[in-house]
């Protein structure tokens, strides 16, 4: 089968991608070298472009069955050494397959389903060009992953699928390639030094992706890192398209955690797509969703060793699947190789050698390379909702509470877990930022999560605005290789949705008071406050024991302050403005015109207009019993009654 695109040539052959026209800009951060140089790194994690599409070759499918092709290459990223290895005998094509494995399911394969089974695309319908996929955490798009690969001085992105505990398929172009700066010459032909897998990418947890932002994607289950690799002589060798094929094995058990679909070497007449491309303008930039796709009818043709469809499939969706979906099960058919961007696409088929090679190279991972066990801490970003902060307009010295989350994606206890919180100017959360907090945790079983909150106050920051978040440490050591640590052992770091407005004042010692049931008490000393943010109101509260005459005031180098005198129930008594000095605010109230009887009373006070800063004023209260001035009313001066100012009792 050769299927020509709409300009005549044959889609195995690609279009090239330019690097510079699909490099994200790096946005320009404020801040220290140190926090600049960690941003890069993240942003060259996040939006890496798509890797260009593979140059390859095309061979007859007799050329392809030369045993020179099917020789099985193993690259040990530690000694930075491949070696080769006879590869298996074709089988005959057949129905043959191995079984999907669905986390707390019994999934039967089920090998009966009438046709119409192959048009089923999982309750969703994708169309032409494909749909992008916010939560990816159910099955079985939590088994499709991002990888994000590093060759030299280069980062790409390219799609996979899990399979086996601790496996990843992929293209082979996506971890041995043979053009990786793209500038047209084999001479820098290479395995990836470094492939990190994301899990279920996706953007449930706030802050939204905006294109910009350091931490604005969901990564689930945090990294995975690439500890061995396999392909095929045929692509390392010959760039024999028919052979861009190859397996990763990871430093964790991921697919306990995401399951995995199983694969076939029949081919549907119709097969769901997806992945993560990133290639503009097909998707936005920077995008870190998964997209999927489905029409009715897609595939066009297949040989041996590949598969055509009709089908929107773009850079950054190499590696992804292919699959039939046969209720309840899912069976990947092929693995995405090449495409032109305008509706037709290839895939490296599933076929049997490649299935057979497959389930050997995970048994050998298990015998020789099975993965230690670790904790894992990461954000939970399985739902919203998890994180949040009680205000966004504050001043300095203003309690605040964070509410934050772990999850530990791991698959061993933490231990303590040390929360540290931090203010930042850019988003970058990292040590160089100012530490407001810190909060110890008990430790965290494997593939569980806890909520939690802590008080604090805010720093005394210069006015602006913040992002606020966390950086969580296990005192058991983590994973290596998670590229969002900045110290030892690795951290989780986390941001918080909404950025706060730290305003150019500082909070009175008597804060949280902006309500009745916050009220502090109020005695015979002079209490000095502000009133920061808009909406900051100050309310206190005192008791008289009998009838008494009270003198309410508000003073201040600068201000406009109303105030309130309301009863138990919180109904106003009196209101002021401007009766005090200046524009501040006075309620008196005298014995023999308008005492206050025995009871609990509260003041309430706010700036006048709620749109400017007190930056500092003073509440006074002067209490006299009324039968205390009776009994002295012949000895004193109305003047000398302030001595006998009381304290609430």
């Amino acid at each position: 089968m050769r299927t020509n695109s709409a300009d005549g040539s044959a889609f195995k052959s690609p279009i090239r991608t330019t690097l510079l026209a699909s490099l994200v800009a790096l946005a320009s951060v404020a801040g220290s070298a140190q926090q600049t140089e960690e941003f890069d790194q993240r942003r060259q994690l996040l939006e890496a472009p798509p890797i260009p599409m593979p140059r390859g070759i095309e061979y007859s499918d007799a050329e392809s069955r030369d045993p020179e092709m099917r020789r099985i290459v193993r690259y040990d990223p530690e000694t930075g050494r491949a070696s080769i290895e006879e590869g298996s005998q074709l089988p005959p094509e057949g129905n043959l397959f191995a079984p999907p494995y669905v986390p707390g399911v019994s999934a039967v394969p089920d090998r009966d389903d009438p046709e119409h089974a192959e048009a089923e695309l999982d309750g969703l319908r994708g169309g032409t060009p494909p749909t992008p996929l916010s939560n990816a955490t159910t099955y079985p798009w939590v088994s499709i992953v991002k990888l994000v690969m590093r060759f030299g001085n280069f980062f790409y992105n390219c799609s996979g699928f899990v399979f086996g505990e601790f496996q990843v398929v992929t293209a082979g172009h996506c971890i041995y390639n043979h053009d990786p700066n793209d500038d047209g010459s084999t001479a820098d032909a290479a395995w990836a030094d470094e492939v990190w897998i994301y899990p279920a990418q996706g953007d449930v947890a706030l802050p939204a992706w905006n294109g910009g932002l350091a931490h604005s994607s969901d990564q689930p289950y945090g990294p995975s890192k690439m500890v061995f690799m396999r392909s095929y002589t045929g692509w390392t060798v010959s760039q024999n398209l028919d052979y861009d094929f190859g397996s990763i094995t990871l430093d964790r058990r991921i697919g306990t955690y995401t399951g995995w679909m199983g694969m076939e070497a029949t081919v549907a007449s119709a097969l769901n797509f997806s992945g993560y491309p990133t290639e503009t303008p097909y998707v936005p930039s920077g995008t870190p969703l998964q997209y999927f796709g489905f029409d009715s009818g897609n595939v066009n043709g297949s040989t041996s060793f590949r598969i055509g469809l009709d089908a929107f499939i773009y850079g950054g969706h190499s590696g992804g699947p292919s699959w039939r979906f046969s209720s309840p099960n899912r069976w990947v058919e092929g693995v995405h190789s090449t495409s032109n961007r305008v509706g037709a696409a290839e895939d490296t088929r599933l076929n049997q050698t490649n299935i057979d090679n497959v389930i050997a190279w995970a048994q050998d991972d298990e015998n020789v390379r099975p993965p230690f066990a670790r904790p894992e801490l990461v954000e939970y970003t399985h739902a919203s909702g998890q994180k949040a902060i009680s205000k966004t307009l504050v001043g300095r010295g203003e309690p605040i509470v964070v509410d934050y989350n772990n999850y530990n994606a791991g698959f061993a206890n933490t231990g303590t877990i040390t929360n540290r919180f931090f203010f930042s100017t850019n988003g970058i959360i990292s040590d160089l930022d100012t530490l407001a907090d810190t909060s110890l945790d008990a430790g965290l079983s494997p593939n569980t999560f806890r909520t939690a909150s802590e008080a604090m106050t805010v720093p005394p920051l210069t006015a602006g605005t913040y992002y606020v978040g966390w950086i969580s440490s296990s005192a058991v050591p983590e994973y290596s290789g998670d590229a969002t640590c900045t110290n030892d052992p690795c951290s989780n770091v986390a941001i918080l949705p909404t950025p706060v407005t730290v305003e150019n004042c500082d909070a009175d010692g008597y804060e949280d008071d902006d309500s009745s049931g916050q009220a502090n008490l109020l005695g015979a000393s002079t209490q000095s406050r502000s009133l920061c943010e808009t909406g900051d109101e100050d309310w206190a509260f005192f008791n008289l024991a009998e009838s008494s005459q009270v003198i309410l005031q508000t003073d201040g180098p600068a201000g406009d302050t109303r105030m309130w005198l309301r009863n138990a129930g919180l109904s106003q008594i009196e209101f002021d403005d401007d009766g005090g000095p200046g524009l501040f605010s006075l309620i008196d109230r005298f014995c023999g015109v308008d005492p206050l009887p025995a009871g609990l009373y509260y003041v309430q006070i706010d700036e006048f207009g709620d749109n400017n800063i007190v930056q500092n004023y003073d509440l006074d209260l002067d209490v006299v019993a009324c039968s205390l001035i009776e009994i002295f009313s012949d000895g004193f001066e109305s003047g000398d009654l302030s001595a006998w100012d009381a304290s609430v009792p």
